[in-house]
């Protein structure tokens, strides 16, 4: 049985789904192996970091919890956020989670590029965010009816048919 460390309880978002309209369930995880200069959630890149909020749960026991705040907050999409979902720590627990899932729209950030996301055969989810923070290319995260803007110009939307959606870090509505 899989299991991975991640921040609980869970939030809920506006600015992060890429889409005009949904709230979304936002998951943070703990492990990160990309080292982003200017980190957003830097105590998160660690494997080891501890508080009473990390949680070492099961595949299970995420969906139960997913599908308790997806009743709270009124929606199916789901934001995998961290550290990094697909990090070395976690992305085995997501590939399966994604297997199983029937149910939410996944949304991925991460810091690795679309050939890491295809060569290890992540399928499941409805949109993915690619690409390493680059603090030299950085903007001003904003969302609002024509537009999401990513924190720098290098991060990347992609489909589930691995569709290109954004350009110089915009994702035009």
């Amino acid at each position: 049985m899989l299991y991975t460390k991640l921040v609980v309880p869970f939030g809920s978002s506006f600015i992060d789904y890429p889409d005009n309209y949904s709230i979304s369930v936002i998951t943070f995880f703990v492990g990160c192996d990309n080292n982003c200069d200017g980190c957003h959630n830097e105590k998160l890149k660690d494997r080891e970091y501890g508080s009473e909020d990390i949680k070492t749960i099961s595949i299970d026991e995420y969906l139960s919890l997913l599908y308790h705040y997806a009743k709270i907050f009124r929606t199916k999409n789901v934001v995998m956020t961290g550290g990094d979902p697909l990090s070395v720590y976690n992305i085995d627990f997501v590939i399966e989670t994604l297997s199983k899932n029937n149910d939410f729209n996944f949304c991925i950030y991460t810091g690795h590029d679309i050939k890491y996301v295809i060569d290890n055969k992540v399928r499941g989810f409805k949109f993915i965010k690619t690409g390493k923070f680059d603090y030299k290319l950085r903007q001003e995260p904003v969302k609002n009816d024509d537009k999401m803007v990513l924190a720098s110009t290098n991060q990347m939307i992609y489909n589930e048919n691995f569709e290109l959606l954004t350009s110089n870090g915009v994702l035009a509505f």
